[in-house]
């Protein structure tokens, strides 16, 4: 672990055209700019190579113009006055924010969707002091929210208090106090929107809501959850081994796979139209343990057939035991590729990029359309 200023000259995230580090932790900086060492392009780059991101911002310090212009890339938007921050006049902390209200207590979320693993998600609530609220665009399925502001929270700038709010950057639900980003690669990048949320006086304090009990605060908790999945500790893929074989005559409907000679399974041709079953398993970290999963994204297979990229065939599997996936597909009769149609940040899996393809080879004599695997 090295530590080091932004405008240092010994830092360089790349060495001898590889990225020196695997991982880089920003923390706010009371300078306009990072230097150009992290200029929004290098920063672009070091994920382009599998690098990882934490971003840590704070109301406190106003977000250099480096910051802005990476999250721009990334359809992920800041307040324009480079002051503002969130506050909630019913969600906040009654003991240390009775006045300014700028610390905003959150429940741990929920998953995204009910089919999805919680990696954030707990039953504490989560103390958020002057945060920086962001906005997610919509064209980008690689965003997603990790925790979103309380109905009632809004984002402003102080300064203006004065002469009243007029326009809002963004209200309620809106806003995110915390967001996350994977690139089709699987690097990460999250944006935390308080770095006051990782002090240690936040990890063990009790806080209050108006009208409700003092409780512990699982900023603590949160926060180890927040660093094990952006730092790829949660939420990694591996595909084991792959078989398939021909799913007609005495192999037809075959649940299990061990009734099959072994001489029968993963043949190296097959003719076109074929029925094929296909199998594979899949382990998560750490230590690669069974995968167990009840989202139907991670165990479906499309069809995607060349010249045609926007009629994609999804194929459901036939079984889901523990960790196998066992999947019964007819091969075209044109050259396709079968690829897991799992790409999108809300699953917070690791992306896997298993793609086979499905080819013509034709006879001298006979023209027999068939497919090698």
């Amino acid at each position: 672990m090295t530590y080091t200023t932004p405008k240092s000259s010994d830092l360089n995230l790349f060495r001898y055209g590889e990225k020196a580090y695997d991982h880089l932790l920003l923390f706010p900086s009371s300078s306009k700019g990072l230097g150009p060492n992290l200029a929004p392009k290098v920063l672009l780059d070091f994920m382009q190579a599998e690098g990882n991101i934490l971003l840590a911002l704070s109301a406190e310090n106003p977000t250099p113009s480096t910051v802005s212009s990476l999250l721009l890339e990334l359809d992920i938007h800041l307040p324009s006055d480079r002051n503002a921050l969130v506050v909630d006049h019913f969600k906040y902390d009654e003991k240390s924010a009775g006045e300014k209200h700028d610390v905003v207590l959150v429940r741990q979320p929920e998953p995204i969707r009910p089919d999805l693993k919680g990696y954030f998600a707990g039953e504490r609530l989560v103390a958020f002091p002057k945060t920086v609220g962001q906005v997610l665009g919509n064209a980008s399925p690689l965003l997603a929210p990790i925790v979103r502001a309380p109905k009632t929270a809004y984002s402003y700038n102080p300064k203006d208090e004065v002469e009243g709010v007029e326009e809002l950057f963004a209200s309620g639900q809106q806003l995110n106090l915390v967001s996350a980003m994977q690139a089709r690669n699987s690097a990460r990048l999250t944006v935390l929107g308080s770095v006051e949320s990782l002090k240690n006086e936040w990890f063990d304090a009790k806080v209050q809501v108006p009208g409700d009990k003092e409780v512990g605060t699982g900023n603590r908790e949160f926060a180890q959850h927040t660093t094990e999945w952006t730092f790829k500790e949660k939420g990694v893929l591996k595909v084991g081994p792959v078989r398939h074989y021909l799913d007609e005559g005495e192999n037809s409907n075959i649940i299990n796979e061990t009734a099959v000679a072994s001489s029968e399974i993963n043949p190296k041709i097959y003719r076109i139209k074929n029925k094929v079953v296909r199998t594979d398993e899949k382990y998560r970290h750490t230590a690669y343990s069974g995968l167990t999963s009840s989202n139907k994204d991670l165990h479906n297979r499309a069809f995607r057939i060349l010249g045609r990229p926007l009629h994609p065939v999804h194929l459901p599997p036939r079984r889901r035991p523990a960790t196998r996936v066992l999947h019964a597909l007819p091969l075209p009769s044109r050259p396709a590729q079968a690829r897991r149609p799992n790409n999108q940040c809300d699953h917070l899996w690791r992306h896997i990029h298993d793609t086979r393809s499905a080819r013509h080879l034709q006879l001298r004599r006979k023209l027999q359309a068939a497919f090698s695997h």
